[in-house]
């Protein structure tokens, strides 16, 4: 974990760009709990602080929430990708995958 933790801090700290990625589960009944905290809930307000958190240290930081339909939000520190989890459940990691290999051609 260290090595990660040291490497994660270098990149931080290059000031090359870094696209930090994150996803909803594929849909509301694949939510879980543990010790009563449900997990999976809208993930806006933590990535806004991760996003103030590393900015101060990399200004080309760029955040992507892919995200159910109705957690979509325009918003100028983080970009929301919206899914339809009613449809797409199953295709969660194909539209992250397609995403990707799209933003680096």
């Amino acid at each position: 974990i260290k090595r990660r933790c040291n490497r994660f801090i270098e990149h931080i700290n290059s000031n090359e760009e870094i696209i930090f990625i994150y996803a909803d589960c594929a849909g509301e009944a694949l939510n879980y709990y543990i010790d009563d905290i449900e997990y999976g809930l809208d993930a806006t307000e933590d990535l806004i602080k991760i996003h103030d958190l590393l900015y101060k240290y990399n200004r080309k930081i760029k955040i992507i929430y892919f995200c159910w339909n109705k957690r979509y939000k325009e918003c100028d520190k983080i970009k929301h990708i919206p899914f339809d989890d009613k449809i797409h459940w199953n295709e969660v990691s194909e539209i992250i995958k397609n995403y990707i290999i799209n933003i680096t051609i």
